[in-house]
Parts: structure tokens; sequence; C-alpha cells
């Protein structure tokens, strides 16, 4: 009966104690995401006060891109080889749910393809409406993206 008691207790004691970290974890995990999403929206906020349209990103390398649909379209990267470009925004070519821009400019070409399909940040796990593709410099930059005006 003692036996009985005192495993009844401990098997008590190891649930309330697994149910009380995971309590903290998720508290955590809102708290951690919700500083995430203030980040992010400060961000959007700023290149949408600066004329920025659409940006997009990706990892694998790293890269980022802006466009402003009445100036430019602006592509970085920390890939070795690969120049960033400042390019005139072309007329969009759009096809169903995709939308595709090219240029050419002394440094290079560019195309930039537009998927209006849901991805998701492979780093920080936030979830964009576009998925996108940049080619340039013979190289394919995979990420995504999202229409911020």
């Amino acid at each position: 009966m003692i036996k009985r008691i005192l495993t009844y207790g401990v098997l008590c004691a190891v649930i309330f104690a697994a149910y009380s970290c995971n309590g903290n974890n998720d508290k955590k995990s809102d708290e951690t995401t919700t500083a995430t999403t203030a980040s992010s929206t400060d961000k959007y906020d700023k290149k949408r006060k600066e004329g920025i349209d659409f940006v997009a990103s990706g990892d694998q390398p790293t890269w980022e891109m802006d466009i402003d649909l009445q100036k430019a379209i602006w592509f970085t990267t920390l890939e070795e080889n690969v120049t960033a470009l400042n390019t005139p925004v072309p007329t969009a070519v759009k096809n169903g749910d995709t939308t595709i821009y090219q240029a050419m400019v002394d440094a290079g070409s560019i195309k930039v393809i537009i998927i209006n399909q849901p991805c998701i940040n492979s780093t920080s796990g936030e979830v964009s409406d576009h998925t996108v593709e940049v080619q340039t410099s013979g190289k394919v930059f995979k990420g995504c993206g999202k229409y911020l005006n």
C-alpha cells in the first residue's frame, strides 16, 4: 500500500513538473514570437516609408532584395562572385499567379520570379505571401517575399 502511494506521489510530481516546464516554455516561445513579429513589423514600416513596395530574402547563401516599383530593384548577397545589382525597374510580366521582372545593366542581368504562393523562411520561421526566385550571375537564389504597399 505504501509502495502504491509513493509511486502515485512520484508520478504526480513528474506530471506536475513536466506541465510546469511546458507552460514556461510556451510563455517564452510566445514572447520570442511577439518580439520577432514586432521587429519585422518595424523593419517593414521603415521600408514602406522609404517607398519600397516589395521585399524578399533568403538564406544559404544569405540574400536580400527590395523593389521600389517607381525606382529600382536592389539585390545584395554575401555570395562570392555575385555582384550587388541596382537596376531600373522593368515592366512586370504577369502570368497567372506569377510575376516576372527582368533587367540588364552593365554589372549583369537579373530575373526576379515572384509566385503568389505562401513561403516559410527556414531561418526565422516567418510566413510570407510569396515564393521568390532570383536568377543572376549564373546562380539561382530562392526565398520568400511580401508586398508592402
